[in-house]
């Protein structure tokens, strides 16, 4: 796979999981389940950093490393 496919690829990926967090927010939200919906929302915010990282066209490993290890 050329490197264009694998940043598409891992862009895919992850859209995918966010939407299925969000489903999984909007779940925790309306049990009114606070402890998951704040993990989510962790998750969630985790998430849409790195696909901010992978949209810029500039996939580099160390961004995404630093943004896990704001988060993490």
């Amino acid at each position: 796979a050329t490197d264009q496919q694998k940043l598409n690829l891992a862009n895919d990926l992850v859209r995918l999981t966010l939407k299925k967090d969000m489903a999984a927010l909007e779940d925790a939200i309306a049990a009114k389940d606070v402890v998951a919906a704040t993990a989510l929302a962790k998750k969630i915010n985790l998430n849409l950093a790195i696909l901010g990282a992978l949209q810029a066209q500039d996939f580099k490993l160390q961004d995404i490393n630093a943004i896990l290890e704001k988060y993490l």
